[in-house]
């Protein structure tokens, strides 16, 4: 189907299990993945896959009706038998993980490149900052009993969803817990019945985590840690926390 060593590969998923599947299944097939949000407009999408070249197109069967026509072979991950693949395991270091597209906000959108070399550093340094906090934790007398959990509610098409929340849990044994649609309310749900240990997200929607946990009986004890970046904090979030 053209994936393979060196190919690009487009998938346009909702933050699902199909999408973390299809993104492995990609990484696993040495071909790097080229991020596509469902919600980009059809023009968006159209240059992506033109500009890549990616010769496969994954997604779900829900969204196939508002893909635009493209030369990629258009692969629905939730009704595609993944039984039949290669279980060799190559040395990837020098080759593409993935392009992430820029916004374009000062010309044309580029692709943004980055090898598996430079993305196994990341995600053993966020490896190791979860150590720390760990040491930190215990070394004031409390005991750890719970799995690792982290609840997933930022795109698996960013940076900061693929490599130190996805990726970064299967090195370290993280259950993820995740979210198809941000809502404060449902996450201190989660949290609680789910036991979640970490949630990484921009300022925004940890600010409204803060709010709504200030107005809340449910037990988040389990919550160890709290992370994000990508925006300055609003200054009325600033002033709560001081």
């Amino acid at each position: 189907n053209g994936a393979g060593p060196g190919a690009l590969v487009g998938i346009s998923c909702e933050r699902s299990i199909e999408m973390v599947v299809a993104v492995l299944a990609t990484l696993k097939s040495g071909s790097a993945y080229v991020p596509i949000d469902p919600n980009y407009p059809p023009e968006r999408v159209s240059y992506m896959l033109e500009d890549s070249r990616a010769p496969v197109l994954l997604t779900q069967s829900r969204l196939v009706d508002q893909l635009p026509a493209s030369g990629a072979a258009v692969i629905c991950v939730d009704n595609f038998d993944w039984s039949a693949g290669d279980d060799s395991n190559p040395d990837r270091k020098g080759e593409s993980v993935y392009a992430i597209y820029t916004s374009g906000s000062t010309g044309k959108s580029k692709g943004a490149w980055s090898d598996h070399r430079g993305v196994v550093h990341g995600v053993m340094n966020y490896i190791a900052q979860s150590a720390m906090a760990k040491v930190h934790v215990e070394s004031q007398g409390e005991v750890l009993t719970d799995q690792p959990c982290a609840l997933v509610a930022v795109p698996l098409f960013h940076v900061t969803g693929l490599v130190p929340v996805m990726l970064a849990s299967f090195a370290s044994g993280v259950k993820l817990v995740m979210m198809y649609k941000w809502n404060p309310e449902r996450a201190l749900e989660l949290i609680e019945r789910e036991r979640i240990t970490s949630f990484t997200a921009p300022a925004a929607m940890t600010g409204d985590l803060v709010r709504v946990a200030q107005s809340t009986a449910r037990d988040l004890g389990s919550l160890l840690t709290v992370g994000g970046g990508g925006a300055p904090r609003a200054p009325e979030q600033v002033r709560q926390i001081g």
